[in-house]
């Protein structure tokens, strides 16, 4: 903290962030942990940020072991940071951290890290590489929980033109959770757009 204050007084803030970041992505978790307190503790919130966003790249285990380290220091909000941080990542680096949280039975930060990531990935592409993943990774109920937070919190509009992405790579019986779930925006279509979907719908 001493180099980086130093580095900032010299007008050289791009330095101080880079020193920040390797330590977040390569320092032990506990000293991490107590880097980002530290910073907390004297009002320096940007740099408490970049920490935390540089220790969310890294592996899964390390970033349960953080989050673990936080805790034990009491900077609990900064250990959701960092989970929610971690949900921007490639979709199967996602998965291989939910299955992480699972193992140590974190389920409360499954879930948050899955809400984080719908939110994040917004985009239909990536939510349903999103699904591939966790399914991938054997992760059936947590993909289940990604999709009831999809259904959840994008709009009908969205829902359903999820549902027909999903549909299209094979994923009926998710296709079909989202269809169900905004049947005012499925009623809009056609019926020649509607009467396909029914039966496989209901068999289903």
């Amino acid at each position: 903290l001493a180099s980086v204050a130093s580095l900032q007084e010299s007008e050289r803030a791009e330095d101080a962030g880079q020193l920040m970041a390797a330590a977040a992505a390569r320092r032990p978790d506990q000293e991490v942990a107590a880097i980002i307190g530290l910073l907390r503790q004297t009002g320096r919130e940007a740099e408490a940020g970049t920490m935390i966003q540089a220790a969310a790249q890294r592996p899964a285990r390390e970033i349960v072991a953080l989050t673990d380290a936080l805790r034990e220091t009491g900077w609990e909000q900064d250990a959701c940071q960092v989970i929610e941080a971690a949900a921007v990542g490639p979709p199967e680096a996602v998965a291989v951290l939910a299955e992480a949280l699972r193992t140590a039975g974190r389920q409360a930060d499954v879930a948050r890290l899955l809400d984080a990531a719908v939110s994040a990935q917004r985009e239909t592409g990536r939510v349903i590489a999103l699904v591939a993943a966790l399914w991938s990774a054997g992760l059936g109920d947590e993909t289940d929980r990604m999709l009831e937070i999809a259904a959840a919190s994008l709009s009908s509009e969205e829902g359903v033109a999820l549902a027909d992405a999903l549909r299209e790579a094979g994923r009926e019986d998710d296709a079909f959770r989202l269809y169900a779930a905004a049947p005012e925006a499925v009623a809009k279509r056609t019926p020649d757009e509607i009467v396909p979907l029914l039966s496989p719908m209901r068999l289903s």
